[in-house]
């Protein structure tokens, strides 16, 4: 009957970590393959996929090409600063880079082309560039979820082991 009733409340404290990490901390629990975190300004930076970065405004999504109403895709190196999203973007179609200001005042969105570069080169530079968003995204991210999962589960598994030492 131990056994089971530790699977249950290791299963119910990952339960409680999604929601907690969803509902409280604005992000995602750790466990996705989607992962995103909600920055200060109620903007959304995130990975389709782990591949593909995006930042959202408030109420929008993300859709097909890769910058629109609300959002920008296919991120490699993104900073904010005064009120702009300023970064390099990869456009699938035309195997390009360019750079990009999204406005998060007036969500105007304007772009002017870089230059070739490979896939494989762009994705390298959005996982380990110097100003990858994914630099800008273990800035925000929170990890106190982390810790209630932690005591959720020392706290419980503890407890279970406690009443069976001591029956």
């Amino acid at each position: 009957m131990a056994p089971f009733i530790g699977l249950v409340w290791l299963v119910f404290a990952l339960l409680l970590h999604v929601e907690t990490s969803n509902r409280l901390a604005h992000q995602d629990c750790g466990l996705s393959g989607d992962p995103y975190v909600t920055l200060p300004n109620g903007y959304v930076l995130g990975s389709h996929n782990t591949y593909d970065g995006y930042i959202k405004a408030p109420g929008y999504e993300t859709d097909v090409p890769v910058a629109g109403p609300g959002y920008v895709r296919s991120i490699i190196d993104l900073q904010f600063t005064d009120g702009n999203f300023v970064g390099t973007q990869f456009d699938f179609k035309t195997s390009s880079v360019r750079r990009f200001i999204y406005d998060t005042r007036t969500q105007e969105f304007s772009s002017s082309p870089e230059g070739p570069l490979s896939w494989d080169a762009a994705n390298t530079n959005a996982q380990e560039g110097a100003n990858s968003y994914w630099k800008l995204y273990a800035q925000y991210r929170h990890y106190w979820p982390n810790y209630i999962l932690l005591v959720l589960i020392i706290a419980g598994e503890g407890s279970i082991g406690f009443w069976v030492w001591k029956a």
